[in-house]
Order: structure tokens, then sequence, then C-alpha cells
């Protein structure tokens, strides 16, 4: 399971960033996403132009990430084209995002755009859908138009635009206010053959979907490659399919017209009962959505706040602080929740903080082990009275050391200005021999029986 943490901004003597942002490229490459689904077949199908092999997935708060790896024809044509097609699930607010349900026939009747071209024939699946796009390369080698239907409120589809194909992002506007419920979306597409993680990628804003950013979103989706004229592939994600000819089958006649009659005559293609199944993935509810880290000095002590939207397999949180903000140690540990959809309120005390400013960064661990790591927070630590004192400085053979915030059965560590360390002891004495070391300037650290930094200094040897 992967992670994503989105972290706002505070004030006063707080600090954070955004950990595994996604930037809209068409390159799916972050570690915030979930891999949903995979490409059933490696066979070619409709030829060496076009390819779809898996599908993935992100959220933050208040919007989900979503896209499909895989390349279009480079071509001048409006040729073969990916299909996807996505089940957004809220349990806060079910009937927002209630679409056509399980076999229900998905064409659009009225068609007036270009998804007619590849969708608007007769065809049926085995789960709910609610979006449906098109991808395909259009009218010039570095074309991606994409068209979009849905099935949620009013059905209707809509042309959201030419993506193009070197992951330049554009902006969905609401256009005539029945699509999209709001403005916000953005979608890129990238062709790159030698990238297994290029391809179409899209933001969309709970807004959009007409949901509050508090939401619950659960996502379900299936893709494919489809042929202009309604010939579907044996490429789908998931599914397997047996069809010895590359070819699920056409549900239309390649000579389109909205209304013909021998079209709406036609029987759909069922991905319900067709062999290979099932032709959607399962249920992800996305992961441990962080949407507030901050630390905040109170009274020689740091205090750690995080909440989490929802959470899945999340077994713990080890938290870790750093003098310098890249040699981090670990301090303490927080159990996690689980799998939750509530929102989760953890907090955590550093007391013995550095008196100088603090590092501090979460690293989210599954319960299957796998792990990754928030952003890195930080916090100017202001001591009162004398925590550390070192003398003379600069000094010579000994170096005198006074602190009242050491731990007795702790160590001290000392590294040069390279990072290097020179000298590690059990603090014994509150004395330290420095004879062997060069002259020049040293960083000098305590450490509590724990083996964590609880405060440090500069001195230099003569």
């Amino acid at each position: 399971m992967k992670k994503l943490f989105t972290i706002l901004s505070f004030i006063a003597c707080t600090a954070s960033t955004v950990f595994g942002q996604i930037t809209i490229d068409g390159n799916l490459n972050e570690a915030a996403y979930t891999t949903l689904a995979t490409r059933g077949t490696s066979a070619p199908s409709f030829g060496a132009g076009i390819d779809a092999t898996s599908i993935k997935v992100a959220q933050s708060s208040g919007v989900v990430y979503i896209g499909v790896t895989g390349f279009l024809p480079d071509m001048m044509s409006d040729a073969n084209a990916i299909g996807l097609m996505l089940n957004f699930t809220s349990t806060s607010h079910p009937s927002i995002v209630a679409g056509a349900a399980a076999g229900t026939n998905l064409n659009f009747p009225a068609a007036v755009g270009a998804i007619k071209n590849y969708m608007n024939y007769h065809f049926k699946t085995g789960f709910e859908v609610d979006y449906l796009f098109a991808l395909n390369s259009g009218s010039s080698p570095t074309n991606c138009y994409v068209n979009a239907g849905k099935k949620v409120g009013t059905p209707a589809e809509f042309y959201l635009g030419d993506a193009e194909q070197g992951g330049l992002p554009i902006l969905v506007n609401a256009g005539n206010g029945t699509f999209f419920a709001s403005p916000g979306v953005d979608i890129a597409f990238k062709r790159d053959l030698a990238n297994p993680n290029a391809g179409f990628e899209m933001k969309i804003p709970f807004s959009a979907l007409g949901l509050p950013n508090t939401a619950q979103l659960s996502v379900q989706a299936f893709a494919f490659v489809v042929s202009p004229t309604g010939y579907y592939s044996n490429i789908t994600i998931p599914g397997l399919t047996t069809n010895a000819n590359n070819q699920l089958g056409q549900d239309g006649l390649g000579n389109f017209k909205d209304g013909d009659p021998a079209v709406q005559a036609l029987t759909p293609i069922n991905f319900g009962t067709i062999a290979g199944g099932p032709y959607y993935s399962t249920f992800t509810v996305i992961p441990v959505e962080m949407t507030n880290f901050d630390a905040t000095a109170a009274q020689n002590t740091v205090k750690l706040n995080w909440l989490t939207a929802s959470e899945k397999n999340n077994g713990y949180f080890d938290v870790e602080r750093s003098g310098n903000g890249r040699d981090f140690s670990k301090i303490g540990q927080v159990k996690g929740n689980g799998t939750t959809a509530k929102l989760t309120k953890y907090a955590f005390v550093d007391e013995s903080p550095l008196a100088t400013v603090n590092y501090y960064r979460l690293k989210q661990v599954d319960n299957d082990g796998k792990s990754s790591y928030s952003a890195t927070v930080s916090v100017n630590v202001k001591a009162s009275g004398k925590q550390l004192s070192i003398f003379p400085n600069p000094a010579n053979d000994r170096l005198n050391i006074a602190s009242d915030r050491f731990d007795t059965e702790g160590s001290l560590e000392i590294y040069d200005l390279a990072g290097r360390l020179v000298l590690s002891n059990k603090m014994t004495a509150s004395q330290l021999d420095i004879s062997r070391l060069n002259a020049g300037l040293y960083q000098l650290r305590l450490l509590d029986k724990t083996g964590a930094v609880v405060n440090q200094a500069r001195f230099s040897k003569n």
C-alpha cells in the first residue's frame, strides 16, 4: 500500500511541506500512487501503437488522482483509444456519486461529442459506472483528445480538451455546467514508451464530484483499448479474456449514426458475463490521508499533532527527530488505527528537544511492513536556563561538559564538520579527553539512553 500525506502550512513555531505531492504531467511515478489493477494479458491486440498497462489512484485532502499507464498511437489519425470507467463510492454521501448500476446499458443515445465513436455503442459492465473517458490521438501526432461521459445526476457527455501527448497539463473548466460540478479538474497525457509509468493522469477535486473535502471516498475502475468502430480489444485492466482473435467483439456498426435502428437493436456486449472477468477492480479505500502535521514548542518540550482523514492497514507511526534536517533518529512510536474512514487525531510530546531548531518527520508503517515518510516540520526551541555548557572553548586536551538535560545512562558523540563520527563515549564523567582530536571545529551531541539526541553544541579544538 502507498500512502499520501497532505500537510498544511502553519505559522509561528510550526512548519510543513507536502509529502508525496503529485504533479499532473502524465508521469504516474509518485510513491503516493496505489495500483488499482494491472493488464490481464501482454498480447499486442490492436498492434504495437497502443497499450494500457495499469490503473493507479491516490488521494489528498479533498482531491483524488487517477490515471492509466500506457500510450496512444503517434499518428495523424482518429485511431484506437484508451477507455476508462470509474465508480466512486462515498459512504458519507452515497447519493451524490450514484451512477448507472451494474448491467445497465451505458450508451448515450443522444450523443453529441466524439465519445460516441468509442463508447456510444451498446455495452454493459459488471459494476456501477459513474464516469467514462475516451482518449484518442486525434488529428495530429501530438494530440490526446479527452472525451468524457457521466452517469451521475443527469447523464451527459463533454469534450474536455486536447491534453496533447507531451505531458503538459490542461485545466478543465466546468464547461456548460452539465458535467463536472465545479472547475479545478487537471488532465495530462505523456507518451513515453520507455517509461512504464507514463500515460493519462487526472486530478479531480471532491467539489467537482459534488462532494465536500471531508467526504470518505472509495474508487473502482476498468480500463481497456477500443477501436473507433466499437471493437473492444483483449487489452483490459483488469480481466483476462480467452478470445483467440485478440478482440472481445463489436457492439455497434462501423458507420454509426445517432438513432440508427440497426445499432439500437443490437444486443449489448456485456463485460459482466464475458469469460475471463471480472472486468473491474476491487474497491480501494484510498489509504492514510494526513490532513495536518505540526510541531509547537511549549516549556522546553515540543508537541507534535497530526490528523488522518482515513487510514488503511496502518500499523504505527515512528516519530523521528533531527538537529540538521538530514540525519534523523527515532524518538518514539505511536500506534496506528488500522483501517478506518473516520478522522483520527494523534499526538506525541518530545520531552527532551534540542535547544535549537528541531526537525521532525513521521515514518508511517503498514501492518505488512511497508512504510513511507511524511514531510519534515521544524520548530525552534529557545532554552530556558543553562541546558548545555562546554568549556573551555576553544579547548586543548580536556573539554568540560555541564548539562541539566543529560541522561546519566546516555552517551556522547563528536563529529567533525564533514559529518564523520570521530569520538563516541559513555558519559561517566563531566570531563572528556579530546587530546587525540586534530585541531578544528567539532559538533558535540548528547544522547539519552535510547540513542536520541537531546542536546548539541559546537566547540573548537586548538
